[in-house]
């Protein structure tokens, strides 16, 4: 079971690619693995798009052991109208694939019922394939969909997150008040590293703070500034990226516990931070999602109601 798990560790996150489905329409795969519970399971978000932008498919599903310690795929989607277990039926390697994960729902031989099976295989090349197999009552079982996928990796130099927005202000306290009684913005006491009391919360994934203008004193920064974060993950490539176009860093990165950061000053003399958060940040906001802190699943809740 452990060595079942690693495996599925190693291939952590995001594949893309082009598929046909069971009524021969052709579709783009997405497919996001990532883990829960330090490892002990995995979350599957699985979608099938047409050309017209029609969802064929899409689910949420988790690979975990069962109490019984079978490793099975708590399959639910959009095409079931329940939560289906389909237990571990084999994980084998063969002819390009590294290892070929098989979950089965019923047997394949039994034409009295409905019986199905999904294979997620892990390819040589770093990329997968997700397959559904089924056959209805009385009904031939076949392969009915399947995509082949590329794994989209992040580039570590590009920046395309936002980590925080902060404003310095002379009486951040009385600014806070504000943001916090009469805008509404969930604010609380802040204090870390050697810097003075502040007032910070999240706005969905984005860090939200307000300052003193005693924490940017070095800075220029003055009232009313409003002052950027972008994430990073790789603070080393970024940093070679950066002196790569002959600018100069305000100072070295530093570790700051939950992230290491860093900044510049733009054409303008904004003063600009970066920051590579910790995993314990990371697991902080996969946290929050849990708790429904997402725009999307607002979103869809708003919708419903």
């Amino acid at each position: 079971m452990k060595e079942l798990l690693k495996t599925l560790s190693t291939v952590v996150g995001y594949c893309e690619g082009e598929g046909i489905n069971h009524e021969n329409q052709p579709f783009v795969g997405r497919l996001a693995l990532q883990p829960v519970l330090d490892g002990r399971g995995f979350t599957i978000r699985f979608s099938a798009t047409g050309n017209d932008g029609t969802i064929y498919h899409q689910e949420e599903s988790t690979i975990a052991p069962s109490l019984n310690e079978k490793l099975v795929l708590w399959n639910f989607n959009t095409n079931t109208p329940g939560m289906v277990a389909h237990e571990l039926r084999d994980s084998q390697t063969k002819a390009g694939v590294a290892r070929s994960f098989v979950f089965g729902f019923n047997q394949p031989s039994d034409t009295s019922t409905f019986r199905e099976e999904i294979a997620l295989d892990i390819l040589n090349d770093g990329g997968g394939s997700y397959t559904y197999s089924w056959g209805m009552p009385g009904g031939e079982f076949k392969e009915r969909s399947g995509v082949r996928m590329k794994r989209k990796g992040t580039d570590c130099q590009k920046v395309e997150f936002l980590s925080a927005t902060l404003l310095v202000s002379k009486d951040a306290k009385r600014l806070a008040d504000f943001y916090r009684d009469v805008i509404g913005v969930p604010l609380e006491d802040e204090k870390h590293g050697d810097t003075e009391l502040h007032y910070g919360c999240e706005l969905g994934d984005l860090h939200f703070a307000i300052h003193p203008l005693e924490n940017f004193k070095d800075t220029g920064y003055g009232t009313g500034s409003v002052k950027l974060a972008f994430t990073v993950f790789d603070m080393d490539q970024f940093v070679k990226r950066i002196e790569s176009h002959g600018v100069k860093l305000a100072y070295p990165p530093k570790d700051m516990g939950f992230t290491t950061m860093t900044a510049l000053s733009d054409p303008d003399g904004n003063h600009i931070e970066f920051t590579e958060l910790s995993n314990r940040w990371f697991k902080h906001l996969q946290s929050r999602r849990l708790q429904g802190y997402d725009i999307v699943q607002q979103w869809q809740q708003l919708r419903k109601n």
